[in-house]
């Protein structure tokens, strides 16, 4: 039984630096889990102070609601009230309604189309930049090019 125990204890001893590093590595662990666990809680910490705010803005909110609940239910039967008014004004003049409705898409296509006309006028002059300074003659349009021809056929013909 005494070699039993001898080859065990042999075996043992050899091992004592794999236990050792093995001792080594679980103590680096446990150090960084606490770091990595102290982090965590942090967050969470940070997170209940939002839900913390947001729980006191909505009972900020409530309680403006309720202070302010009266002035709107008033509010909202003055309104309703008007709106049933209206309506009413409304069927009872159709006709009146209809027109208005005519004339007033009247005036929206007039704007429209001078608003169209308007583009179409500064897109013609940016055009007209582009392509060249142009100057009237006789109540023609020259540009450019064609006035500096005239000029040219002007100075070699004479």
């Amino acid at each position: 039984m005494g070699r039993k125990r001898g080859k065990f204890i042999t075996a043992l001893i050899d091992k004592t630096d794999d236990l050792r590093h093995s001792q080594e590595q679980l103590n680096h662990s446990m150090a960084n889990g606490a770091v990595v666990t102290e982090a965590m809680a942090k967050k969470m910490q940070r997170g209940q102070a939002f839900n913390l705010m947001d729980q006191q803005l909505g009972n900020l909110t409530q309680s403006l609601g309720s202070m302010f609940a009266p002035a709107m239910e008033s509010a909202a039967t003055a309104i309703g009230s008007m709106a049933v008014i209206a309506s009413n004004f409304i069927n009872a003049n159709q006709g009146l309604f209809e027109w208005l409705g005519t004339g007033i898409a009247v005036v929206t296509g007039l704007g429209v189309a001078i608003g169209g006309l308007k583009l179409a006028s500064a897109g013609l002059t940016v055009a007209k930049n582009l392509l060249g300074l142009s100057m009237l003659k006789n109540n023609r349009l020259m540009s450019m090019g064609a006035i500096a021809t005239k000029a040219y056929a002007a100075v070699t013909a004479g």
